[in-house]
């Protein structure tokens, strides 16, 4: 059996978040990134 995609399910509530690509996908990301709380940094750097 292949696996296609691999769910994974993290509380990142306060947590930071790097957000990489643009477009629709990134746009749903960050949607759900944000719902959950999450903090988006969208400079790589700015998030480590």
């Amino acid at each position: 059996m292949t696996l296609h995609s691999l769910p994974l399910f993290h509380r990142i509530a306060g947590q930071p978040v790097i957000l990489l690509g643009e477009g629709d996908a990134a746009a749903a990301k960050q949607r759900l990134i944000e719902r959950a709380g999450g903090v988006i940094y969208r400079e790589i750097n700015a998030g480590i």
